[in-house]
């Protein structure tokens, strides 16, 4: 890794971060939370929770391009998962800060320094370089200008690394009523923190520590020792941090989940595991059988009885979210950790790809070894995936996580590729800045999945992982498979799918 990873990871980052508003335009409108250097303040409120920001600075507004009267909700099909209170793009704003600024270190030339810190000179008087990992450094301000290139590789790798796109209560769904396959919540079983790389391929976020105390509900969970983003030379704006109010959604016994700097209304809480997000489960809290979702719940038997806990009338307290680093971020090839059940942030890279990612641990968790599931998820190598596992086409077909390397001259490349006509649907999603009828696209995924363009070609990723599954849960059998599958529209997405538009 070298300095030229720069401009390509920052390409990487500024595409991911226009995901996220690719379908929006910024306008002048109410305060946003304070970036870098920015004073921070908390702002109290209601039940919708608030943001920890400078509430001084200059903000925006994103206006949603696909709500009002022509975007009506179409009622032949369901509505995205919604918290109530969040009901406008302008409810998930992403993080401005750069809270992972001591990962992707690259090699930087330096001028050496005596123990002083006084420049050393050589023989012929110029300053003695050498060659060492320093973090990327992105121009950005505390002005939170959403146009800088360098605000948005900001904004991308934020989103990256903590955006969950609602698939939390897809997950949810899964634990509840996906034949005892799968519980992410189980899987982050703090007792097991020690082993999590070596049992499920999974990468441990720093600045927590594993817990052999029940916590909030009677979950093993992570203990918070450090927010993200207070490590190395440059620190945030932490003076305050989000109060959750009436969000902590404490139990009886008064215990919470615990944030670690960001805005948990958006990405949920830290589950001390890098790609997964924990959230307050709107069924056990302030659904309609919310009383006797908490009334059943047994957090010993959750733990222990694998009858009571692939029952789907247990209701877990808390959903987990997975986000796109739980298949892209593993260790630093040129700054590996010292203990790898315990990495730093500057041990981790969160684009060379989760080569050690473990599908039978991770996805078949609740499997005995004797079912057939499980050996099917074994069968895949390390730091694979079958993208089409869960809808199913009955292939076993896991291939390598991607590592996100050269991305310039992959477009470049593009343009070698003869033009691939685009329908009417693709062209409705903005490929770079245009929307052209005939695309040249990089050929990354083997199975074509990115035939539509980069931009939509990564909205699709957050789909593949849960996002509006409420809809596509209807148009295939899912895990079990053999019933035709049935197409659904990006219409339909933009018209009941609040993630969606985000």
């Amino acid at each position: 890794m070298s300095m030229r990873l720069v401009p390509r990871y920052l390409l990487l980052c500024a595409l991911a971060g226009q995901v996220l508003f690719a379908q929006d335009s910024p306008t002048p409108g109410a305060p946003y939370p304070g970036a870098n250097g920015g004073k921070t303040t908390v702002q109290t409120g209601g039940p919708t929770g608030n943001i920890a920001g400078d509430q001084t600075k200059p903000g925006y507004q994103y206006v949603d391009k696909f709500s009002g009267p022509a975007w009506a909700v179409d009622p032949k099909h369901p509505v995205d998962f919604e918290w109530p209170g969040r009901s406008s793009i302008n409810d998930f704003r992403p993080e401005p800060r750069d809270v992972f600024h001591m990962m992707d270190q690259v090699v930087t030339e330096v001028a050496k320094v005596s123990t002083e810190n006084k420049p050393l000179l050589g023989a012929d008087g110029k300053p003695m370089m050498e060659r060492k990992l320093t973090p990327l450094q992105f121009n950005i301000t505390d002005t939170y200008d959403p146009s800088n290139p360098d605000q948005q590789a900001v904004f991308g790798r934020n989103t990256w690394m903590l955006w969950c796109g609602g698939d939390e209560d897809f997950w949810d769904w899964l634990a509840q009523k996906g034949y005892g396959v799968n519980d992410l919540l189980q899987v982050i079983d703090s007792r097991r923190r020690d082993s999590r790389l070596h049992d499920f391929g999974l990468i441990n976020q720093p600045g927590l520590k594993r817990s052999d105390t029940p916590g909030p509900w009677g979950l093993y969970l992570d203990t918070l020792e450090r927010k993200i983003g207070v490590e190395g030379n440059y620190s945030p704006a932490f003076g305050s941090t989000y109060d959750p109010g009436a969000q902590a959604y404490k139990d009886p016994q008064g215990r919470t989940l615990k944030n670690d700097g960001v805005n948990p209304l958006v990405y949920g809480y830290p589950s001390g595991v890098i790609g997964m997000r924990l959230f307050p489960n709107p069924n056990f809290f302030i659904g309609p059988d919310a009383k006797n979702a908490q009334a059943r719940w047994n957090a010993e038997a959750f733990y222990n009885d694998h009858a009571y806990a692939t029952d789907p009338r247990t209701v877990r307290p808390f959903t987990v979210g997975v986000s796109c680093a739980l298949c892209h971020v593993s260790t630093h090839p040129l700054n590996p950790p010292a203990n790898a059940e315990e990495p730093q942030w500057s041990n981790l890279s969160s684009i060379v790809g989760a080569q050690y990612f473990l599908t039978g641990g991770t996805i078949g968790s609740r499997l005995e070894k004797t079912n057939f599931l499980s050996q099917y998820l074994a069968s895949q190598q390390p730091g694979t995936i079958d993208t089409s596992m869960t809808a199913t086409d009955q292939i076993n077909n896991s291939n390598a996580m991607n590592a996100i390397f050269e991305m310039p001259a992959r477009v470049a490349r593009a343009q070698l590729n003869p033009a691939e006509v685009q329908g009417p649907a693709a062209q409705s999603i903005p490929f770079g800045s245009t929307q052209e009828s005939e695309r040249r696209i990089p050929r990354v995924l083997m199975d074509g999945a990115d035939s539509i363009g980069l931009f939509a070609a990564l909205c699709r990723v957050y789909l593949n992982v849960g996002l509006f599954h409420d809809e596509w849960n209807r148009d295939t059998n899912t895990i079990i498979g053999f019933t035709p599958q049935k197409p659904f529209t990006i219409d339909v997405c933009r018209r009941n799918s609040l993630y969606w538009r985000v």
